[in-house]
């Protein structure tokens, strides 16, 4: 009895439960690290621009750029400057709420961001 209790919930689904484990193993990664795509593509095309500022705004243009431009570690440390995190949401950068604004009226001040 005992060896045939261990087939039926051991070894008869030992393919499905191994299966199992990897996805959730995987999702949990994922939940916990954040997603290791840094899409800032995706960040460029739904960010929000306040205050002035507009997609062609030369200096927009110049940041997005240079964004694209910089190695990983340096993304990294952008995203954690903007985010205060460096850790991608499950859903990606594009799923962020990300706006562009001057910070205050004289245009003479420095960009700001702001994520919800």
């Amino acid at each position: 009895m005992c060896l045939w209790g261990g087939y039926l919930l051991v070894d008869s689904v030992a393919t499905q439960s191994d299966a199992f484990l990897r996805g959730f193993e995987s999702e949990l990664e994922l939940l916990l690290c954040g997603s290791p795509n840094l899409d800032f593509e995706a960040l460029e095309r739904v960010t929000q621009y306040d205050d002035g500022f507009s997609c062609d705004s030369p200096c927009i243009a110049l940041l997005w750029e240079v964004i694209h431009e910089l190695p990983l570690e340096m993304k990294k440390k952008f995203l954690f400057f903007c985010t205060g995190s460096d850790r991608v949401p499950i859903k990606g950068l594009g799923n962020l709420s990300f706006v562009i604004s001057r910070n205050g009226s004289d245009e003479e001040r420095l960009q700001s961001a702001t994520h919800t």
